[in-house]
């Protein structure tokens, strides 16, 4: 038996204690569609909700904070350090948000293609996403593999991998992605040294 209305169609965010006893639920946050995140340090719920991007208590759900977005944030996840959340929209807006919510800078690809992927943070400061391909996409355009700094949100470098809603993999020393650069088959990219 679920003892949270299994019936219903959009539960929105749900919390559970470690029996899956039911702590809260906030539906009007909207349909599910993308992945929580939680802080490590005091718990806070982060997730998207439309064009907008929510800081939740993890005692009641209440809203600590928002931020508007430029597009949805569906079907995406978070990185997160010791002050700053990443995530990327689904219009091609990639966001550094700090855990007060300040917007700390925006990275525009240029490409209407969403950013679906959970990005990596590497140890060497640096945020690895791709994008996925949409209707939004202009012909012509190419997916990629983009580097961020993440202090600054700077561009250091780009590789066209093709479509990919795939997170990126770091090892010690090797990243990891997958794409596909239009022969329909995906293509697992290998780059040393990122």
């Amino acid at each position: 038996m679920c003892p949270v209305s299994c019936g219903q169609l959009h539960l929105g965010l749900v919390a559970l204690d470690a029996n899956g006893r039911l702590l809260w639920q906030r539906g009007d946050l909207g349909a599910a569609w993308n992945s929580p995140a939680v802080d490590p340090d005091d718990g806070t719920v982060f997730i998207a909700a439309s064009a907008t991007f929510v800081a939740l208590r993890p005692e009641n759900g209440a809203e600590k904070w928002h931020v508007s977005t430029k597009s949805w944030m569906y079907q995406a996840a978070c990185a997160m350090d010791a002050t700053t959340v990443y995530r990327g929209d689904n219009g091609g807006v990639f966001y550094a948000i700090d855990k007060a919510g300040a917007v700390k800078w925006q990275f525009d690809t240029g490409v209407r293609g969403p950013i679906y992927c959970q990005p990596a943070l590497g140890a060497n400061g640096l945020l690895y996403f791709t994008q996925a391909w949409s209707s939004d996409v202009a012909p012509g355009a190419r997916g990629r593999l983009y580097a961020l700094e993440a202090t600054t949100g700077q561009l250091l470098w780009q590789y066209e991998i093709g479509w990919s809603s795939s997170s990126p993999a770091l090892t010690a020393d090797t990243l990891l992605a997958c794409g596909d650069p239009g022969s329909g088959k995906a293509v697992l990219y290998a780059f040393k040294g990122h």
